[in-house]
């Protein structure tokens, strides 16, 4: 069992993603808002964190960024909108173990973090 820690906005994807982290076994809190990360979170138990880049306030870059200096044993799957090569670069640049690319499928996002 992993502490999965999901970052997104859209209230009806974070549900799905935390109802599917959760049947697979996994222990899941969502965030929709880095603030709300930030304020809400104890980060000495989180194994992965799936993160969207497009956020109000701090984006997911800057959350990455914040997180691979922090705590670098976390892992950092990002699920996000952005699908150019560049924004795929900065992703890996800021900290993403795994970029994929939305929508993903349930099968792909479970297995990368089981990765």
């Amino acid at each position: 069992m992993l502490n999965i820690v999901i970052l997104d906005d859209q209230k009806p994807l974070r549900e799905s993603l935390v109802d599917l982290m959760t049947s697979e076994g996994h222990h899941v809190a969502g965030f929709d808002s880095a603030e709300s990360l930030w304020s809400g979170c104890s980060f000495g138990t989180v194994d992965i964190l799936v993160l969207d880049l497009n956020l109000p306030g701090e984006d997911g870059i800057a959350v990455a960024q914040r997180i691979r200096a922090r705590h670098p044993n976390i892992g950092i799957v990002m699920l996000t909108a952005r699908s150019e090569p560049d924004d795929k670069q900065v992703g890996y640049a800021s900290g993403a173990d795994i970029y994929l690319v939305k929508p993903s499928s349930a099968m792909e996002l479970a297995a990368s973090v089981k990765a």
